[in-house]
């Protein structure tokens, strides 16, 4: 997820960052062997820290609710759960999730890829423009781009 650079030396530039850390699990579909990930509002919990708020928020996106319904059940997740010796996929759960009840928040062994520019809307946070834009902060042929690469990552956003 880097730019290859074409001076030889590798660029340290990384839109990506790892997450590795507490994720909330909906207790009413765990099992032995695991259970179903709560998503966040990324934007929000950037914003603001705190993973019970943005599990919340995110439980409010009619996403959230197909998933709890019948159709996700039949033609998806009772198929998934079982890999985790899950009877079925409980479609009761989704008020409590909803409502931040029967949820815990757990370090899980994740090795996931973040976006670390799109979602983070502090004040003061690096822009698009303020690297892409003809007045960027980023020095693109020192970091090895062709004249062509340079003018595309040269142009505002």
């Amino acid at each position: 997820m880097r730019p290859i650079a074409r001076s030889g030396r590798p660029s340290k530039i990384y839109p990506m960052k790892r997450f590795n850390g507490r994720q909330h699990i909906d207790l009413g579909n765990i099992g032995p062997f695991g259970g179903m990930f709560v998503p966040y509002n990324l934007p929000d919990y950037y914003r603001n820290g705190d993973p019970d708020q943005a599990a919340r928020l995110e439980m409010d996106k009619s996403m959230m609710g197909m998933m709890y319904g019948w159709m996700f059940k039949l033609y998806m997740l009772d198929r998934f759960m079982s890999y985790m010796d899950i009877d079925g996929w409980n479609l009761d759960s989704f008020e409590d999730v909803k409502a931040g009840q029967n949820t815990e928040p757990r370090w899980v062994p994740t090795d996931a890829k973040l976006e670390i520019s799109h979602a983070i809307r502090l004040e003061g946070a690096l822009s698009c423009d303020d690297c892409h834009g003809p007045q960027g902060v980023m020095d693109w042929q020192e970091l090895g781009y062709t004249e062509e690469e340079i003018a595309g990552l040269s142009r505002p956003r």
